[in-house]
């Protein structure tokens, strides 16, 4: 996201290979809207296989589409993306306000719902090293983070057994745009009965209705997901975010994480 009115300035390499790349065929192909042709600039030598390219300062409402190409002394013409113009570089053009950035260090209002659970609710604590949940929640600074179960031990001491177990935003008030949504997820999941992946579902009338956005499997180490809230609801002043984990029947070592939440 850029906001309107800027210039994107650019670095790039070119290298030669089996061809000698050609000084001055290096370009940025560049349109601000998908109907319109493509627009070439050359880019300005910086030296030491350095380029840089400039693409204009875009207004709201444009759809700015870009990308590269470069001619080697045997003829070949080289693209960035491979495949370009088939495939581009984008950014949307917007003004931008974060409404929320919770790294759990205090309670801003998130709650839990349990369905027939034995043992490892979500619950806001400092996870404990297990192997099947880290040591540490994600966050540089502070300690906790959202976590099915924090004590160590072993891997199965206080995993989650039975639910689903969910945990629910506040409402965020998207009454004025869209929203992208950013959070850091730990899901360990071993398996050996059937695959339960972490759920995500979005609601914009305060948790009334839900729509699943996707899935989470097994992946044992933080992983950045973002999703952006106009692809699966539509944006209203009681917008959540559920993630629900379960273990039912309970057969498996299951642990999930969530943290720095933006």
């Amino acid at each position: 996201v850029r906001p309107p009115g800027v210039a994107s300035p650019m670095e790039l390499k070119i290298v030669s290979g089996n061809e000698t790349y050609v000084p001055g065929t290096g370009l940025l192909h560049y349109r601000f809207s998908p109907n319109d042709p493509f627009v070439e600039v050359a880019l300005t030598d910086l030296g030491g296989e350095m380029y840089k390219a400039v693409l204009p300062a875009t207004g709201g409402g444009d759809l700015p589409e870009f990308y590269f190409s470069a001619e080697g002394d045997g003829g070949t013409t080289v693209f960035l993306p491979a495949d370009a113009p088939s495939t581009v570089y984008s950014f949307r053009v917007a003004l931008t306000n974060v409404i929320l950035s919770d790294d759990f260090e205090d309670d801003s209002g998130w709650t839990t719902f349990d369905e027939n659970i034995e043992n490892g609710e979500w619950e806001r604590a400092d996870p404990e090293w297990t192997g099947a949940q880290p040591a540490d929640d994600h966050s540089e600074k502070g300690s906790l983070c959202f976590v099915t179960g924090r004590e160590g031990v072993s891997p199965g001491y206080d995993d989650l057994d039975g639910g689903p177990t969910r945990l629910i935003s506040p409402d965020l008030d998207l009454s004025d745009g869209d929203a992208d949504l950013a959070f850091y997820i730990w899901f360990y999941h071993t398996d050996y009965g059937t695959q339960q992946p972490l759920e995500i579902h979005l609601s914009n009338d305060s948790g009334v209705t839900w729509t699943k956005a996707f899935d989470v499997t097994h992946h044992a180490g933080w992983k950045l997901v973002s999703l952006t809230v106009s692809d699966y609801v539509v944006p209203t002043a009681n917008v959540r975010i559920r993630f629900s984990a379960v273990d039912n029947p309970n057969d498996d070592v299951v642990e999930a994480l969530v943290d720095d939440f933006m």
